[in-house]
């Protein structure tokens, strides 16, 4: 989880911090933030082997549909839009950017997301990969 989105996290919120163009002081904080975005898709995998027992793949999860988080998104938006807040409005975008670069990454070779949810609940995927004991370094 962390090999791959941990780094693209990284990149990706530098990258939308300097389009927002804030003050350092409050840019290390958002730069953390979308560290979090980055990989807190992957935190239902402690419901996944905890409690659901590897019932059915955690990108079925609700942490795994794009659908939620660009509402999500919107909404935040629209607070910022009320309250005129221009770092809530980096906040959303740097954690919703990198989340759904996270969901991007799974799409190629993750074992796919469920992009067109919840008008269509198949997953999309561009390569597959199947899972193995033992070789999570893939």
């Amino acid at each position: 989880m962390f090999l791959a989105h941990m780094p693209a996290g990284y990149l990706a919120s530098r990258f939308l911090l300097s389009q927002f163009r804030l003050e350092p002081s409050k840019t290390k904080w958002l730069l953390l933030l979308g560290l979090l975005g980055s990989v807190f898709p992957d935190m239902d995998m402690y419901y996944f082997y905890l409690m659901d027992n590897r019932q059915h793949g955690h990108h079925s999860y609700w942490t795994h549909i794009p659908f939620y988080w660009i509402t999500v998104l919107g909404l935040s938006y629209m607070i910022a839009a009320i309250v005129r807040s221009r770092y809530l409005v980096a906040a959303a975008t740097v954690f919703v950017g990198c989340f759904l670069l996270h969901l991007s990454l799974d799409t190629f070779a993750g074992g796919g997301i469920k992009w067109l949810y919840p008008f269509e609940n198949s997953y999309i995927n561009i390569f597959f990969i199947p899972s193995q004991a033992n070789r999570y370094w893939v």
